[in-house]
């Protein structure tokens, strides 16, 4: 939510403001609704007000109603909720000076004072005024007693209405109106403002709590997938925090909570304090356990000032970086290669035309055969440079949605209509996979990966009678798609087996880029490939390769287009 454009977080912070009014109004009105419950019981209990009972009792039920009725009618009003209030307070003042006028004591006016301070705490301080400005005139007219004047029997048309307030007027009583109006009108300013500022303090502070819980929780979600290790100690050894993946590294058992440096390692505890004491470390990678990677250990303070007794170590796969070191320098070696292997390419053409020329003029066997020899390389080189130049091509893929089988058995065929001349026609496309099945691929590249496969079986296969299958099916989880391409020649030794994918390694005479080509071609299109070995099963003599393509599996045509450039 930090992230958040000011608009958004504007508006964000307006919703929380209605949130807390409308839990404070609920709460003051319920608070009413008790108040007023208790009077009415009262009143029920007692049946006080004489002729007027019925009358009271039908006025405190209606009440009652009323703010129960505003306070359903607030759950999908919250933006009203500041009129609900002020029309709750115009209602009470009226009612209690109502009841005033029927009653034969002071009780209601109490409840005056009451309801002024109730609608201070929510009411802004000109609506807040107003409702003071009523009271006051209500405990004005009590003062006046103006019922018993307008009431006095006494009072014919030979009197005034001048002579019977003099009757009633009382100079002392007048200082004492003065004090008590004078007094809530302090009351209500002081409570109106009072309630206005922690009320607005109250909902920034919730505002800025929940703010902190969700960027704490995207904290710790983003140090749980780093692909370092953390582990947050302070300065006496103590464990804060660790993520999975030190847990990983240093092949933890997850469920054993760990609270001390020490306790999780001796070795860790002393590089800490080295670290803590000099400022620096130059120790040797470290290795947990047997079973743990070996890791470069490093350290950080956190921040500054109160943080500063806060560190973090963090750890690195050495296998992780020398690989990345490996694959940088793969990429340099790359890129040069294929600057090498464009500039070959034209003195390469001008061998080719010679030896062409060479062979044409029809010399002695002889020469024949040195030129052929000629051409032969030739065209091997040439196809070296092709592969690089391929392997190091910048072009995304263009992936598309392709039906599995249909588009299995069109490579096939179109595999075995150029190979059915060189007298290879054992080619089959088998399944036991939905029709409705398909997948993402640059259709360009799969096609170029698997005729590099059967073209690679073909050349190392090494079997008397090869056959060759395309074979593709449906992962447990129907989440994959399995497309094997198998032979039943002798497969790859397993002293090999992790080399194959490796740029320039060759066990005969290619360039030794096929198979690492089609490993960059699949992970282009996040797919994956894996060699397996085919065995001897039971008495049916399996045996052979088998290189696995897994891709993610989608089950109509319809489906939307992944986010791939």
């Amino acid at each position: 939510m930090m992230f958040t454009e000011p608009k958004r977080v504007t508006a964000l912070f307006q919703e929380e403001l209605i949130t807390q009014r409308h839990r404070l109004y609920t709460a003051l009105a319920w608070v009413r609704i008790l108040v007023a419950s208790v009077a009415l019981v009262y009143s029920i209990a007692f049946k006080s007000h004489g002729s007027n009972y019925w009358l009271v009792i039908t006025i405190q039920a209606s009440y009652i109603l009323l703010v129960y009725g505003l306070i359903l009618l607030s759950d999908s009003n919250r933006e009203r909720i500041v009129w609900y209030n002020f029309l709750i307070a115009i209602c009470e003042i009226s009612l209690l000076g109502y009841l005033d006028y029927l009653s034969n004591d002071n009780l209601p006016l109490s409840f005056l004072f009451f309801s002024v301070v109730l609608c201070a705490l929510l009411l802004p301080f000109s609506l807040t005024m107003l409702v003071f400005g009523m009271a006051t005139l209500c405990i004005i007219a009590n003062w006046l007693n103006l019922t018993a004047i307008f009431s006095e029997q006494h009072l014919s048309v030979d009197s005034d209405f001048i002579t019977a307030f003099l009757k009633h007027y009382n100079a002392h009583d007048g200082q004492v109106l003065l004090m008590i109006i004078v007094g809530l009108f302090l009351l209500t300013i002081i409570v109106n403002r009072l309630a206005s500022w922690s009320f607005s303090n109250d909902v920034k502070a919730r505002f800025r709590h929940r703010q902190m819980r969700q960027v704490l929780s995207f904290n710790r979600a983003v140090i749980e997938h780093l692909k370092t290790g953390v582990i947050v100690v302070t300065d006496s050894g103590k464990v804060l925090s660790i993520n999975g993946r030190a847990v990983l590294l240093l092949n933890l058992q997850a469920q054993v909570a760990v609270t001390e440096l020490v306790d999780l390692s001796p070795e860790l505890q002393r590089r800490f304090e080295q670290w803590l004491r000099i400022g620096m470390t130059a120790e040797p990678p470290y290795r947990h356990n047997n079973g743990a990677e070996e890791v470069f250990v490093n350290f950080e303070h956190f921040g500054d000032g109160g943080l500063r007794n806060i560190a973090m170590l963090t750890l690195e796969s050495v296998d992780e970086i020398q690989q990345q070191s490996h694959d940088a320098k793969l990429a340099a070696l790359g890129r040069l290669t294929a600057g090498v292997a464009h500039e070959i390419r034209n003195p390469l053409s001008s061998i080719h035309s010679a030896a062409q020329l060479l062979d044409e003029d029809g010399a002695t066997p002889k020469q024949a055969k040195l030129t052929q020899m000629i051409l032969k390389n030739v065209a091997r080189t040439d196809q070296i440079i092709s592969d690089i130049l391929g392997l190091f091509n910048d072009a995304k893929a263009n992936r598309k949605l392709l039906p599995l089988r249909a588009t299995l058995e069109r490579y096939a065929k179109d595999f075995l209509d150029v190979h059915h001349d060189k007298g290879f026609d054992k080619l089959s496309v088998e399944g036991n996979a939905p029709d409705n099945l398909y997948f993402y691929f640059d259709t360009g590249q799969l096609e170029q990966i698997i005729w590099n496969l059967l073209q690679n079986a073909i050349k190392y296969a090494d079997a008397a009678s090869l056959a060759l299958t395309i074979q593709y099916s449906l992962s447990a989880t129907k989440r994959q798609i399995y497309i094997d391409i198998m032979d039943n020649g002798h497969g790859v030794p397993e002293d090999r087996v992790g080399h194959i994918f490796e740029p320039f390694y060759t066990a005969g005479n290619g360039s030794g880029l096929g198979l690492y080509l089609v490993r960059e071609l699949c992970s282009a299109n996040n797919a994956k490939i894996n060699y397996f070995p085919l065995r001897k099963d039971g008495e049916v003599a399996v045996s052979g390769a088998c290189f696995r393509i897994t891709t993610a599996a989608h089950f109509s045509q319809q489906e939307d287009q992944e986010g791939v450039e």
